[in-house]
């Protein structure tokens, strides 16, 4: 069985589709909890004014019988109440830092918004959506997933070392989603600081993932290594410009005797004694706490203009202004969350799916549990 996820949608198109294919059939399908996942999206200090007009929850129109997945493709969408895609002006000034310039000499366009409607950040609705009915999977095998901000502007906090679920309990009521309470209120007179001069910030988020077991992924063939699969989805989400699996780039600055996480064995049971890899061995999950970071560039729509050129008259101009954040990195927590969710689930489902979820978590507790032999 296989996993795969297929989004359609417009900034301000009609709507945003998110279509998923392959989930096991008797899924129970949280609609409330998909919902919750898309408001949390909207949320954080920082956020613009797309935020208050839309009010993002999911309408689910195929896949679904009496709240449970039928087992056939799973199709989810979320409405754009600012639909005006038809009578957008015409924009030739491509905007530094967006995909427009790229984006209209590849697709041979001199209107901008032939590529923004798609490469805009409002298209990770449908990351978070899908990501979220991965999260309902994971959760019957016992996989929990949870991203947090962990530096804004370049006001760093600590990454958490208890459990996931008490972390979860303190970034619910936390504005900037940051774990570290004290360091978030500093991050939040940052951010107040950068919108009263007109700028924007960028950010850190860090992403954990307990409950894999060892044996995950594949270090056969560079395509099926799950950390592949794990940056490739990670940096694929708008303004995401780094990735880093473990203690990363810090490891490139030690020893070997530094960073090795021995293995170890206490009674019955094989671990290693720290997690400097991030849970992630010759491409395969090792069974250990997986660790990423993930770095968001700073927001790049700004008030004061910057300098370009008029596709049409092919002179230097500066651009113009429309709307955005300040800083979306407290909403980067979460769309890395989801996507982390769906691709862990996609690897899960292409090892041990099946048709029924009974049968896929007998076969990921078997999964667990089993030994190697000769």
């Amino acid at each position: 069985m296989k996993l795969k996820l297929t989004t359609a949608g417009e900034s301000h198109g009609p709507g945003l589709t998110a279509i998923i294919e392959g989930l096991p059939r008797g899924l129970v399908i949280d609609q409330d909890f998909i919902n919750a996942a898309l408001k949390r999206r909207q949320g954080g200090v920082g956020r613009g004014g797309r935020q208050n007009i839309e009010t993002d929850t999911v309408v689910i129109t195929a896949g679904v019988r009496n709240g449970m997945s039928l087992g056939d493709p799973l199709c989810l969408t979320v409405v754009n109440k600012d639909c005006r895609i038809d009578k957008l002006k015409k924009l030739s000034v491509p905007r530094p830092g967006h995909a427009d310039y790229p984006g209209m000499k590849r697709f041979r366009t001199n209107d901008l918004n032939n590529i923004a409607e798609r490469s805009s950040a409002r298209e990770t609705a449908c990351q978070v959506a899908a990501g979220a009915v991965a999260q309902l999977l994971l959760k019957e095998l016992g996989v929990d997933v949870l991203s947090y901000v962990l530096s804004i502007g370049g006001v760093s906090g600590k990454e958490i070392e208890g459990t996931l679920s008490d972390a979860r309990q303190v970034i619910v009521d936390n504005p900037v989603y940051c774990p570290d309470i004290e360091a978030s209120k500093v991050m939040v007179e940052r951010i107040n600081d950068a919108k009263k001069v007109d700028d924007t910030l960028g950010g850190v988020v860090a992403v954990a993932v307990d409950g894999v077991p060892a044996g995950l992924g594949c270090v056969m063939t560079k395509a099926t290594k799950l950390d592949t699969l794990i940056a490739s989805a990670l940096m694929g989400i708008q303004a995401v410009k780094g990735v880093e699996i473990g203690d990363g780039f810090d490891m490139a600055h030690k020893t070997g005797k530094e960073v090795m996480d021995c293995i170890a064995i206490e009674n019955g049971k094989v671990f290693h004694r720290s997690n400097h890899s991030g849970g992630i061995e010759g491409g395969m999950s090792n069974g250990e706490r997986m660790r990423f970071r993930v770095a968001k560039k700073p927001i790049s729509t700004q008030k004061n203009p910057l300098d370009s050129v008029d596709m049409l008259s092919r002179k230097a101009i500066k651009t113009a202004y429309y709307r955005s954040d300040v800083t979306a990195v407290p909403a980067l927590s979460v769309i890395t969350e989801m996507v982390t969710a769906f691709t862990i689930a996609e690897v899960i489902m292409e090892t041990l799916g099946s048709p029924h979820i009974e049968d896929v978590k007998t076969n990921f507790n078997n999964w667990s549990q089993r030994e190697a032999i000769d």
